[in-house]
């Protein structure tokens, strides 16, 4: 059995509220034996995403290790280290509880899809250049408020319906893109209701709003209730269940340097990882058009797999 993550719960018990442990900046550390007496190999994630019961779920994936079945054995220590220039001095004192530590195994995967959140005009140019090269486009959208640049939903459903009658995909990203705990339902039901009754295809999926929110991991753990499969932006993602299908484990942003886009999906593709390119619009910020011939080109000229997320889990019932 090859393994490509490994996975943990973890809480910390002492006295703080859960808003104040959402401004604790913690980062778990794995680190590895080196061989020969080298300097051991260490990977980090950052945590802020605890639910509402006071622990995350923790998924590692060494990024600086090509496969992780080959290092088992070197596993040597896990830590928590907290940020303190951050978050000032610690209350304490506080107990770090760590349980169901889990070899998540290698699956089938390694597709890429193009991933993009909020809601703008210019997605129907994305799309666009993707069918240059035989691609669509995984468009997530939450249709309550204005959109950053000024647009509302209602101005770009039109483009949303030849996205998806050109057969793009539409997923959810809330309703209001504002989640806190008296809402959270309403924001997982009410879009999906909302995008369905505008006949903009049938809603299974959902991009997680707002990357680090207090939040974020009751919102995960419910999801699967609503949704088929859930794209999170988080380095580690958390739910206060078991685990619910995440289809987008690997979120590479398109406007990092290009070759360390490139260098991220090889790694993840050759790991049998599914990948979502993550971006806003077409703007010459988030991403501009050269950058996204740039990404197709290359992913075209190499054959990785291009596809939706329902094409990620064909097998749902």
């Amino acid at each position: 059995m090859r393994y490509n993550c490994i996975s943990f719960w973890m809480k910390i018990d002492g006295d703080y509220t859960l808003e104040e442990l959402q401004e604790i900046v913690a980062m778990v550390r794995l680190e590895f034996d080196g061989a020969d007496g080298t300097k051991p190999i260490t990977y980090n994630t950052y945590l802020k995403s605890f639910n509402s019961t006071g622990w995350v779920r923790v998924f590692l994936y060494p990024w600086n290790i090509k496969s992780l079945d080959r290092n088992m054995d070197k596993i040597c220590r896990l830590k928590l280290v907290f940020d303190t220039n951050n978050t000032g001095s610690l209350k304490g004192p506080f107990t770090v509880c760590i349980d169901d530590i889990t070899l998540i195994p290698i699956i089938s995967g390694g597709k890429v899809c193009f991933s993009a959140d909020d809601g703008h005009s210019s997605w129907e140019s994305v799309e666009n250049i993707l069918n240059q090269y035989g691609y669509k486009g995984c468009y997530n959208v939450f249709p309550a408020k204005d959109y950053a640049d000024g647009e509302h939903y209602s101005d770009i459903l039109d483009t949303l319906k030849k996205i998806t009658g050109n057969g793009g995909e539409i997923a959810s990203h809330s309703y209001t893109h504002d989640v806190h705990k008296n809402n959270l339902w309403e924001e997982l039901t009410r879009s999906k209701e909302t995008l369905q009754k505008d006949h903009l295809g049938e809603i299974n999926f959902m991009g997680i709003p707002g990357g680090y929110s207090i939040w974020t991991g009751d919102m995960i753990a419910d999801c699967h209730q609503v949704y088929f499969g859930v794209r999170s932006t988080l380095p580690s993602i958390c739910s206060k269940g078991e685990k619910v299908p995440v289809f987008s484990t690997v979120p590479i942003i398109l406007s990092d340097n290009l070759e360390s886009i490139k260098n991220k999906i090889a790694w993840a593709v050759n790991n049998h990882e599914n990948v979502a390119l993550y971006f806003h619009r077409l703007d010459g910020i988030d991403m501009n058009e050269a950058r996204l011939h740039d990404i197709c080109e290359w992913l075209y000229d190499k054959g990785i797999p291009v596809v939706k997320y329902s094409h990620m889990f064909p097998d749902r019932k």
